[in-house]
């Protein structure tokens, strides 16, 4: 298998992930790609989950003991049981899962995959392999699940920003997900491309955005093996505004995390309407721009606590996430 550190260029909001295909499909790929999806065997399913299995143990960093359980914890099951099984377990389970091809279930640890909304297996694979990164991330108290990570007192669960936050933690973990897969299951690996490959697509655009300049063995850090909490702890670190050296408190959240998620919940709610209305509040480029500089800002502080200066590279390089610092930043370098 190729390098899984890949690239997924996302040339405008509008378009779908264009993705560099291996020349020559492996043979697990060819073999999966011929199981007939709406016949799936349980040899075909044991094959599959096989393969992602190796998958992970070979490029994620992953606790072998959940990767051992995945086999127990994949049910694929036919439209009528998939909707019966969402209703009876799900909060709400009014929600229209009518194009719903898959869901893990973190009460039960669980994954449940819907085969007969599939129209490929590759697109299937794709789905066991998205939820199945669910499942080794908040299995090991990672993937961005848990809590809302807010100020004390000053935000409760019917407050706007409230809601905010549980979106911007939504595309966060999402989003990620879903760029994690597609850079595997397509870039790497080179199942052929099908629609059903390319859902979360504002949630990809967003977090494909933030992830760009950020090396993808931090991502993957992040995603794989950082709790909610290190992650705020780590953010209200670089992020805090004043500048002595005191310690952010472990307990105490200072709010500049949950500020990052109300803002990501935000941008995610500007980018949809700006997909689905003619009159936006703001356009497709504002929301972008606005994007890259908080990730240019988060980029600056960080070079500041770990005092190292931004070079001359990175300046050029990250031009459109600098550009509000680049003065400041170049007397620096």
């Amino acid at each position: 298998m190729d390098d899984i550190k890949k690239e997924l260029p996302l040339d405008t909001p509008e378009t779908e992930p264009d993705v560099d295909i291996v020349s020559e499909k492996p043979d697990f790929v060819k073999t999966i790609e011929s199981f007939d999806v709406h016949n799936l065997t349980p040899e075909n399913i044991e094959f599959m989950t096989n393969v992602i299995q190796d998958y992970f143990r070979e490029y994620f960093p992953v606790r072998p003991d959940l990767l051992d359980q995945l086999p127990s914890r994949i049910v694929v099951q036919n439209a009528d049981s998939y909707r019966k099984t969402h209703e009876s377990i799900e909060d709400n389970p009014k929600i229209d899962i009518s194009e719903m091809t898959g869901f893990y279930n973190s009460k039960l640890n669980k994954i449940f995959i819907n085969a007969d909304i599939h129209e490929t297996a590759g697109s299937l694979f794709s789905t066991m392999f998205h939820e199945s990164l669910h499942f080794v991330s908040v299995g090991n108290g990672a993937g961005f699940s848990g809590g809302h990570y807010l100020c004390p007192d000053v935000i409760n669960e019917t407050d706007e920003l409230y809601t905010l936050v549980g979106i911007g933690q939504h595309t966060l973990s999402e989003g990620t997900t879903q760029i994690i897969t597609l850079r595997s299951v397509l870039g790497d690996m080179g199942f052929d491309e099908h629609e059903q490959m390319f859902g979360y697509g504002p949630e990809i655009e967003i977090m494909n955005t933030i992830w760009q300049p950020i090396d993808t063995s931090e991502m993957l850090h992040a995603y794989f093996e950082m709790s909610m909490e290190d992650l705020r702890i780590h953010i209200e670190s670089i992020l805090k505004l004043n500048e002595d050296n005191e310690e952010i408190d472990d307990g105490e959240p200072n709010g500049l995390f949950a500020g990052s998620l109300v803002n990501l919940g935000e941008a995610m709610n500007y980018l949809e309407e700006a997909l689905n209305n003619e009159n936006p509040k703001k356009d497709l480029a504002e929301i972008f721009t606005d994007a890259r500089h908080a990730v240019g800002y988060y980029i600056v502080r960080r070079h500041k606590a770990n005092n190292i200066p931004l070079s001359q590279e990175e300046i050029e390089r990250f031009n459109d996430y600098l550009e509000p610092f680049i003065n400041e930043e170049k007397e620096n370098v």
